[in-house]
């Protein structure tokens, strides 16, 4: 009976001790679902795009929330991407441009460290876009990778059997050599999608053809020398684009910034996203992705 008291006193400590970690766990979660708060009448509204682009709708999303909200006065694009897959790069392109028609708030892109190839494509949509002198931008081209497992699979004695419908249909497959013939269909391919990138981009920046043809060899530029090539408006900072932004809407100097509010997750979901971020996505490695991205 003389033992059964520290037993007793060592669970009781131990479940106070489980649900203090669990009330610590709660509330590190609720407080990074902070919802959505706008500390003044009219605001900035600052939509980042990091990173690389693999999608577009949730981005959009967010676009849209600012444009019809009524306590946003202006947009700030804050860009710090290589870019990334080609549709999704070019729908925020045309998402911005299709906000820009039909809003009056003006739309301001402030190129970060990196705003290349799909980011720049994006940057595009904007009503003026502002580079920092050491932003790395350009990068105007397309790029498909194709991985070749075929020698290693020599190696080992491996041999995949294919069934297809035409000469094409396995193209670019990893598990074999690409021919000439493959490579002339790929070029083609991605040629047109080029063509387009070259359209936008002399559209956009009032740009003959002969002088984008120059620019779009895949070379990346500085801030500095993007605005020599009329790749962009102005040089500054994001504050230097935050004031362009306040001045375009008729906002005071000093009014506040808000974010997108972050999307609410189950604490479930947050542990399932961690775990399948330290998985490595094998797709990538056997599908075929046209991307406007820097190598």
């Amino acid at each position: 009976m003389a033992e059964s008291a520290p037993r007793h006193s060592s669970r009781r400590y131990g479940g106070w001790i489980f649900i203090l970690v669990v009330v610590v766990i709660l509330v590190i979660w609720f407080s990074r679902q902070s919802g959505e708060t706008y500390p003044a009448a009219v605001n900035v509204g600052v939509l980042p795009l990091k990173g690389m682009i693999v999608e577009s709708q949730s981005w959009i999303e967010q676009l849209d929330d600012f444009v019809e909200n009524r306590r946003i006065g202006a947009i700030l694009i804050d860009i710090d991407s290589p870019g990334g897959a080609v549709t999704p790069s070019y729908e925020i392109y045309r998402a911005l441009k299709l906000a820009g028609e039909h809003t009056e708030k003006p739309i301001v892109v402030s190129m970060g460290s990196l705003a290349a190839s799909g980011g720049y494509m994006a940057a595009l949509g904007g009503d003026t876009i502002i580079a920092n002198p050491t932003s790395v931008t350009g990068s105007i081209g397309v790029i498909m990778n194709f991985p070749d497992f075929s020698e290693l699979m020599d190696d080992l004695g491996v041999r995949m059997n294919v069934v297809k419908t035409g000469p094409y249909k396995d193209s670019g497959s990893p598990y074999r050599q690409m021919t000439k013939q493959d490579v002339d269909y790929y070029e083609g391919v991605i040629g047109d999608v080029f063509s387009q990138f070259k359209e936008i981009v002399a559209r956009e920046r009032d740009l003959t053809e002969p002088v984008v043809d120059a620019l779009a060899d895949g070379r990346v530029f500085s801030g500095r020398q993007a605005l020599d090539e009329g790749l962009v408006d102005a040089l500054g900072t994001f504050h230097d684009a935050k004031i362009i932004a306040c001045e375009m809407g008729g906002l005071a100097h000093d009014t506040p910034l808000v974010y997108p509010p972050r999307e609410r997750r189950s604490l479930l979901r947050l542990i399932l996203d961690d775990m399948s971020s330290a998985i490595p996505d094998w797709s990538r490695w056997t599908s075929t992705v046209v991307q406007y991205r820097m190598p």
